[in-house]
Formats: structure tokens, C-alpha cells, sequence
């Protein structure tokens, strides 16, 4: 059986503040870019390895 070691979805969200902010806070994610500054339409995040979902 194949591993996945990683996946890139996009998603079209009509709040990227709040969405950002439950990947990071509920789901473990890294924000590794959001921008442009000053009005944000594109964020790219990592998962942090081990992280706890209880």
C-alpha cells in the first residue's frame, strides 16, 4: 500500500481570517504564508507533526 506523505487542497472560503484561525487553533496547522499584507486572499499551511486533536 502507497503512503501519502502530504496533500495540497485549496479551498474558497468566505472568511480567510476565521478559517485560518480553526486550522491553527482546532486542527494543529503552521501558517507558513498568508497574504498580501493588508488584505489577505491566500494562506499556505503546514501540519505540525504529532499534534494532539482531543
Amino acid at each position: 500500500m502507497a503512503s501519502l506523505h502530504y496533500i495540497s487542497p485549496f479551498f474558497i472560503v468566505k472568511n480567510l481570517t476565521k478559517s485560518v484561525g480553526f486550522y491553527v487553533e482546532k486542527l494543529g496547522f503552521d501558517v507558513r504564508y498568508l497574504g498580501p499584507e493588508g488584505n489577505p486572499f491566500f494562506c499556505n499551511c503546514w501540519q505540525r507533526p504529532n499534534f494532539y486533536h482531543g
